[in-house]
């Protein structure tokens, strides 16, 4: 361990500044967003949501790391510490299965990549889970690490280390079961380009064992986290209500897929993808190609099976597009950050494999040159869209927050001598107004004025956000019961919108804030 860390504190250095530098100014910015308002509303009772939707590992995790009662400012630097630890933890498994590749440079454009990637913003914009999600990666390295011992040394006790960590890190969040087949993988693929590498020929055979006892061990921990959840915790609807399948065609299902794999490989038409991941993808299999066809190597038989898992590799963070029948959300495409890392960590691995065996330096070189330049202009600017997203996130919060403090003011006064406090209901919405220089996600953007504005029944849900948010900066009211909706809805009508005179106003026992005509 002491070595490793001496070997690596240069590559760990470089992976905890890349982290501070792209998430720093989120993180540790106490900026409120949806969920968070409602765990620090509730506290305790959040967890029952949780719970019901099979992420008792995360429900767990809390306590356990002393944040059930939530501290932004704690959860934040966490978030960066551990955020950090995964990527390292990640790149050092890449290592050490592919093999001795002067690990230096293949490092900095594999952090680059995976940190800097704009998906990762709208995960950290849920203050409330971050830190914990970040030590779910860690330990999602470890049960790789596990699993591979096991099948390479047929010790059981690696194997039970890996279900039983699988088992939390599945229960955390669901999203982890495709970010450790593609863990799976990547190593299988590093572990057959090494034996190549070497000259060994590896029969097809043992590769097919492989990939059995991998599969075996990942279906054992999976249906017994789901057995868990559904014996102890119950089930949810939340998960089938975002499948397609069924809901809509399979035209319709099959042209999401395809569009979503588009834009992730272009970087066509959205701001959470890049070109770069489709330029490395390409560079890295004409480097495959070029290192498995140079003659009189002894492990040119074993290309096909290299090939196989490269492009497996590629598909993996596409595995929950196939299940929903469409895109995902952003926030849980963990794998796509850790493929862009991969790529690039890759791209230089196979240049400085052929470092010695290239007649011409300036080909090796220009090749090293060239993925690096990629590598660092991919991570460039998905870095200024992440910074872009956290900039917008924190207008959007200034801008909730004069609202929110502007409506308590207009309540409180409207509310004035009233000897019992009235619940209050609002009606319409507020769409967030950034400047040019703010840029909308699919969460990052939205303001809590806005939110579940089209869930049913009409401004129920919304209202209910909006009163949680209200929450944070020191008003706590309640909410109108479901059944005076009707009425509040039929009052709101010959009312004026926010911010006109009579926009709040305190009528037939509960208060009506009218934000919009809708």
């Amino acid at each position: 361990m002491k070595e490793n860390l001496k070997k690596y504190r240069s590559c760990l250095f470089v992976t905890g500044l890349l982290a501070f530098l792209v998430h720093g100014a989120k993180l540790n910015a106490g900026i409120i967003g949806i969920d968070t308002e409602d765990l620090l509303h509730l506290q305790d009772n959040f967890y029952g949501g949780w719970l019901h939707t099979g992420r008792q590992g995360l429900v767990f995790l809390k306590y356990v790391l002393g944040n059930a009662h939530f501290n932004p400012y704690f959860a934040g630097s966490m978030t960066l510490l551990l955020f950090g630890a995964a990527v390292a933890a990640f790149l050092r498994l890449w290592d050490r299965t592919g093999g001795k590749a002067e690990e230096g440079l293949a490092w900095g454009c594999g952090s680059l990549l995976w940190i800097s990637h704009p998906a990762m913003a709208e995960q950290f914009y849920f203050s409330l889970q971050s830190m914990e999600i970040c030590l779910a990666m860690v330990l999602t390295a470890a049960a790789l690490y596990l699993s591979f011992q096991w099948v390479d040394r047929h010790a059981w006790r690696y194997a039970l280390g890996s279900v039983c960590i699988l088992l939390l890190v599945f229960s955390v969040y669901q999203s982890f079961v495709v970010m450790y087949i593609f863990g799976i993988v990547a190593m299988l693929l590093l572990q057959a380009l090494r034996e190549a590498s070497e000259g060994a020929e590896v029969k097809t055979g043992a590769y097919v064992r492989r990939v059995a006892l991998h599969c075996g061990l990942f279906l054992a921990a999976f249906l017994l986290n789901t057995l868990i959840t559904r014996l102890f915790f119950g089930s949810s609807s939340y998960l089938e209500n975002q499948i397609f399948w069924g809901h809509a065609s399979v035209k319709d299902c099959l042209h999401g897929i395809a569009g979503h794999v588009v834009k992730a490989f272009t970087g066509y038409d959205s701001v959470f993808y890049h070109w770069g991941l489709g330029l490395l993808a390409a560079a890295d299999l004409g480097l495959l190609l070029w290192f498995l066809k140079e003659p009189g190597r002894k492990g040119r038989k074993n290309g096909g099976v290299v090939l196989f898992f490269y492009g497996a590799l590629l598909t993996t963070p596409f595995l929950m597009s196939v299940v929903l029948g469409g895109t995902p959300a952003m926030r849980s495409q963990l794998a796509l950050p850790a493929l862009t890392g991969f790529l690039g960590w890759l791209g230089i691995k196979l240049v400085l494999l052929q470092k010695g065996r290239v007649r011409r330096e300036g080909i090796f070189r220009a090749a090293l040159l060239c993925i690096g330049a990629v590598s660092l202009v991919c991570g460039a600017e998905q870095a200024k869209v992440t910074w872009k997203l956290y900039y917008t996130d924190r207008c959007r919060y200034e801008q909730d927050a004069a609202l929110g403090r502007a409506v308590i003011s207009q309540i409180e006064a409207e509310t004035a001598g009233e000897e019992a406090e009235l619940p209050v209901f609002f009606v319409g919405s507020r769409e967030f107004t950034g400047n040019h220089a703010c840029v909308k996600g699919e969460i990052i953007g939205i303001s809590f004025f806005e939110h579940d504005r089209r869930v049913e029944p009409e401004f129920y849900w919304s209202t209910r956000r909006i009163l949680g948010f209200l929450h944070t900066l020191g008003a706590d009211y309640i909410q109108i019961p479901e059944e005076w909706m009707g009425d509040a809805l039929a009052r709101s009508a010959e009312m004026p919108s926010w911010p006109a005179e009579g926009s709040v106003r305190a009528v037939d026992g509960m208060v009506i804030v009218k934000l919009s005509a809708e």
